[in-house]
């Protein structure tokens, strides 16, 4: 099995499942937030909870591993 996140589904020669969780970010009203830098930066840490040896364990991956992090009013916008 490999944690590289350059590994994409598509890529690969068997079938693969898809995992699909929804994450809501609440914040006070009032500052501008940087919603690139905030993109980025979770895409970041959910990266590292793929290279986690308890969570990759939990996903019974054979293969492969790979995520994809994308704002939901990007997908719609």
């Amino acid at each position: 099995m490999t944690t590289d996140p350059t590994a994409h589904a598509s890529d690969q020669k068997q079938a693969s499942k898809t995992i699909e969780f929804k994450l809501v970010i609440e914040t006070g009203a009032g500052g501008d937030t940087d919603l690139m830098r905030v993109e980025e930066l979770v895409s970041l840490h959910f990266q590292d909870l793929l290279y986690d040896e308890t969570f990759s364990e939990a996903l019974q991956a054979k293969e492969f591993i790979s995520s994809t992090v994308t704002r939901l009013d990007k997908q719609i916008g």
